[in-house]
């Protein structure tokens, strides 16, 4: 039986399926960096990518907070506080360092969120 992934625990334990393809949800997201604290609701995507996994923030304003929109998250870098969060921890250079925390509120996307992300994937 495979063991499975922190990413794939904290899926199951909020129980985020995936919506035709897509596992999405909405979230309370904090980020703290040098210099930079946010906390901001935002719809999130998560998606395999061969042994990580890539997590998209899907809020438009996500660039205006001066953060990035998408994050890897390996074995590494990436733990699971049980029942509470996702997070992301990366460190070294100061200016590159930080936490990300994700904390569900919902188990799937938006109706339109689903249509655009569709969109997209056959574009």
């Amino acid at each position: 039986m495979k063991k499975e992934t922190i990413v794939e625990q904290f899926l199951h334990d909020f129980k985020i399926h995936s919506q035709e393809g897509f596992v999405c949800f909405d979230a309370r997201v904090e980020f703290n960096a040098p210099g930079i604290s946010r906390q901001f609701p935002c719809e999130v995507l998560i998606q395999a990518v061969g042994h990580a996994w890539m997590i998209y923030l899907l809020d438009i304003d996500v660039r205006r907070y001066d953060m990035p929109d998408t994050y890897t998250c390996t074995a590494s870098n990436c733990t699971y506080e049980k029942d509470r969060a996702l997070v992301i921890v990366q460190t070294g250079v100061e200016a590159n360092s930080f936490i990300l925390k994700i904390h569900p509120e919902g188990t799937g996307c938006k109706p339109y969120t689903i249509q655009e992300l569709r969109q997209k994937v056959l574009n």
